[in-house]
């Protein structure tokens, strides 16, 4: 029996911590590779804040100069392209002249006060930068020097309390002295942790003066990058297809970012905190992760009560969140349709539930609703294209055991028990409004298209077989159908002419003719005839398109002879006329191929710019039934849609 998930409850470690590659590439450079260095010199190196030698080496040990720690806070204050304007102004330093490579770097910091010279007026560029001398500079780039001067320490120890007690700079870093030379691995691990460092920011004022805070980090405040630490996911939209999802990351204090995951991804990390950087659309990451105090818990679901969910070989129930906020559904939209679960829970409580559906979906006929399995009863189903026999199954969900000759839609659970998700007959199903080779319409209420020819399953119902079908052969005159929707996928199944049941004969023949008469007017193209006359005859052919089966026969013959009467009626338009009309057609085509499709998906977009996209879609509909638009008015009102729809913004 063929099986269809492997997953075994799993139970993970207290505290889970989920990595994800960066879309950026990284540089590791051979001599930190595995060391403390290798995170901060490989994004240092990505920033271009430092580089590696020739032989791909980035020598930890060496020492760094004054003047290259100077170049290195510039880059990571974001002013490199401010150098070689400041390679032309006069600086105060008796030791570095015009020449000497690094004159802008060391006129910019000294301009933005992260360097100081000596009493001799030297700033001894060539000089080995000490721990102390290279805190300082940090902490002044991170704008902190207001608060270091109330410190009652003197120099270095002002500094280096400082960095070390408030902003963590020393994470990392071993044991040093503050007057030490400091080598270049440290001052990678002291430069990456202040990137990540809040800029100061005035947070409150009390009776001892303003009180500085952290506020966005330094990456984030000068080099166009996003870093948030310990962010919670508010968020989870997957786009219709359930490949991707945006995952909206709110950290305490900071505007929350957006980002679009692959859905595994997404799915990882509902529930967890997360640290992440990226640029500032959040489409590069450079890193990610996620961590979770809680246990994690995977399986199959065996039952789902209104307070409880069930596993499968486990007898002991967890109680569901209270809150919908902390059940994310994919590919389902009710958590009773959930066949696997991730879990985060306390003890036997979920603090976060992922319900997802099963990707094994199967449609089948029921040919038996009571067959002996074993000591039990169970049903027997015919698959899709099989005609004869069919395969016995008990059902796990006895309170859904469908009926003989019902179509239903299943899988088969872990325990080779059959789950059903829907059951059909031909007394539910629909009649069809509209139907394409791509598109179906049922009941003048849900539009069904389909791009991509994996979204949907269609097949065609008989007594007791199913067998695969396609759009095009599907009648909307005659057929009726039942709708399953699972795991963005939608199931059809045809009762082919099971609307000719109990109808009138001559009914069906005169909507054949109404069909016929609607035809031949769209075959008239509108941008040859006066706008009045086109306008008359598509008028009553909207009015012919809403009547089917349940419509009166009157009503159906009075718009057939409509129809008719005004293409006889339809008059060529002269050559100034032929302009507007052309116009006009080209601004109906606009409406019916995109601003349609688009007024369907409102809850996709921002209020406000819906809104806006729906005033001028409303506007161009009024133009459109119009006899006298003039050709300005419909040109002007073609761009003002398209720029309406181009401006519609992503909620």
């Amino acid at each position: 029996m063929k099986k269809l998930i492997c997953l075994l409850i799993a139970l993970v470690t207290f505290f889970t911590v989920t990595c994800y590659a960066a879309n950026v590439k990284t540089v590791s450079l051979s001599d930190v590779k595995g060391t403390k260095y290798e995170e901060a010199v490989s994004k240092l190196v990505t920033f271009n804040i430092v580089n590696g030698f020739e032989d791909n080496t980035y020598r930890p040990a060496d020492t760094v100069t004054r003047a290259q720690l100077a170049k290195m806070l510039v880059i990571s204050m974001g002013m490199e392209s401010q150098v070689a304007d400041a390679s032309k102004k006069y600086l105060d330093f008796s030791d570095v002249l015009s020449s000497h490579w690094g004159y802008g770097y060391i006129k910019l910091a000294s301009d933005n006060k992260l360097v100081n010279g000596y009493e001799d007026k030297t700033f001894k560029p060539e000089g080995n930068v000490t721990y102390a001398e290279a805190t300082a500079m940090i902490v002044r780039a991170l704008g902190y020097e207001v608060d270091v001067a109330r410190s009652e320490l003197n120099w270095p120890n002002n500094y280096m309390t400082y960095a070390d007690e408030k902003l963590e700079l020393f994470d990392g870093i071993s044991t040093f002295k503050a007057n030490d030379k400091a080598n270049r691995g440290d001052i990678a691990l002291l430069l990456w942790n202040a990137l990540r460092t809040g800029v100061c920011e005035i947070v409150a004022e009390n009776s001892k003066g303003l009180v500085y805070g952290q506020g966005n980090a330094m990456i984030t405040e000068y080099l166009n990058y996003i870093y948030l630490k310990d962010a919670e996911v508010k968020k989870v939209d997957f786009d219709k297809t359930y490949k991707t999802a945006e995952v909206t990351l709110k950290e305490k204090g900071k505007e929350s970012l957006t980002v679009e995951f692959d859905a595994e991804d997404a799915i990882e990390m509902f529930g967890k905190t997360v640290t992440i950087l990226c640029d500032k659309k959040g489409k590069n990451i450079l890193s990610f992760e996620a961590t979770s105090d809680y246990k994690t818990v995977k399986g199959n679901v065996s039952n789902i009560t209104s307070t409880k969910i069930y596993l499968t070989n486990k007898s002991t129930g967890y109680k569901l969140p209270e809150d919908d906020d902390d059940i994310l559904l994919y590919g389902i939209d009710d958590i009773d349709d959930a066949a696997e679960v991730i879990l985060l829970v306390d003890g036997s409580t979920i603090q976060y539930c992922v319900a997802m559906g099963t990707s094994d979906v199967q449609m089948g006929v029921v040919v038996d609703a009571k067959v002996k399995i074993s000591n039990d009863y169970g049903i027997k189903v015919r698959g899709v294209d099989v005609t004869k026999g069919g395969e016995s199954y008990l059902v796990a969900n006895e309170d859904e055991w469908p009926s003989k000759g019902e179509v239903i839609l299943y899988y088969i659970n872990d325990d080779d028990y059959l789950v059903v998700l829907g059951t059909a007959s031909e007394e539910d199903a629909s009649s069809i409004s509209s139907v394409s080779s791509s598109s179906i319409k049922i009941s003048k209420k849900k539009d069904y298209d389909f791009e991509d020819k994996d979204e949907y399953t269609i097949v065609s119902a008989t007594t007791s077989k199913l067998k695969s079908t396609k759009l095009s052969e599907v009648s909307r005159k005659t057929d009726m159908v039942c709708i399953f929707e699972y795991n963005a996928h939608v199931y059809i199944v045809v009762y082919e002419e099971a609307y000719l049941d109990n109808l009138d004969p001559d009914l069906v023949e005169a909507l054949d003719a109404l069909d016929e008469a609607i035809e031949e007017a769209l075959d008239y193209d509108e941008a040859k005839y006066t706008q009045k006359s086109y306008a008359q005859l598509m008028k009553y052919v909207e009015t012919g398109k809403s009547l089917d089966y349940e419509s009166t026969m009157s009503k159906i013959k009075k718009a057939t002879s409509n129809i008719l009467k005004y293409i006889d009626n339809l008059e060529a338009a002269g050559a100034k006329e032929r302009k507007v009309v052309s116009a006009k057609k080209a601004l109906r085509e606009l409406v019916k191929d995109e601003a349609e499709l688009l007024v369907e998906d409102e809850d996709l977009y921002t209020k406000k710019s819906y809104n806006a996209f729906y005033e001028v879609y409303s506007e161009a509909l009024d133009l459109l039934a119009a006899t006298d638009a003039e050709q300005d008015e419909l040109e002007d009102m073609y761009d003002d849609l398209e720029d309406a729809m181009d401006s519609l913004v992503k909620a």
